[in-house]
């Protein structure tokens, strides 16, 4: 059985990005530097994950995303543990003044690769904010499909006390699996939304 071991993995390396495993120490550096509350809940339960966990630690930590030329930190990207039913689901963050750059897009596709890597993954899924045009658009030119599923159109917590946000879900999948998505409809109650179908067929087909 393959192991997670954030000691095993080595930083993922794009053309202008260092995408780096952190380790609980590293996570608890973080967490007392957070001034936001939910990023340094999400902190918390990421580091005791870790701890908790060696052999799927890298399921559960917070992969940093550096720039290469200086080694500048500009986001956070991360996976909410290990596969279920043959999915992973992703979550990625960029610091405001670092958008627009491309390094959202870039960083998110270079983990994308790293999991479809891994034993047991057919499929990545996304929670992301309907009003959210900047996080859907990466997605979509990502080739991640909205579909429509149970949790597609329900109102989840990004905030406290209570701040909510209607959320899309998005599903990825290699070429080469696509015939999995049978499975995935019938299993998961995924349907693909009508903007997306006729490009997602054409891909079935090849």
């Amino acid at each position: 059985m393959r192991h997670y071991r954030i000691s095993d993995q080595n930083p993922i390396k794009t053309k202008r990005l260092i995408i780096t495993p952190l380790t609980a120490k590293q996570l608890s550096v973080l967490e007392a530097q957070e001034e936001d509350e939910l990023l340094r809940g999400a902190l918390v339960e990421m580091r005791k994950n870790v701890m908790d966990d060696h052999g799927y630690a890298l399921w559960y930590t917070g992969w940093q995303v550096s720039l290469r030329n200086g080694g500048t930190p500009i986001g956070l990207l991360g996976f909410h543990g290990p596969t279920n039913d043959q999915t992973v689901e992703l979550n990625y963050e960029i610091k405001e003044e670092y958008r627009g750059n491309g390094y959202c897009q870039e960083a998110v596709k270079a983990l994308t690769n790293w999991a479809f890597g891994c034993d047991g993954v057919y499929f990545i899924s996304v929670l992301s904010a309907k009003d959210n045009g900047a996080s859907n658009h990466i997605l979509e030119q990502l080739k991640y499909y909205r579909v429509e599923s149970p949790v597609a159109n329900q109102r989840v917590g990004t905030g406290t006390p209570c701040e909510r946000v209607d959320v899309r879900l998005y599903v990825h999948w290699p070429s080469d699996r696509s015939q999995f998505w049978p499975d995935a409809v019938r299993q998961y109650g995924y349907r693909l939304c009508n903007r997306h179908r006729y490009r997602a067929c054409t891909r079935f087909r090849t």
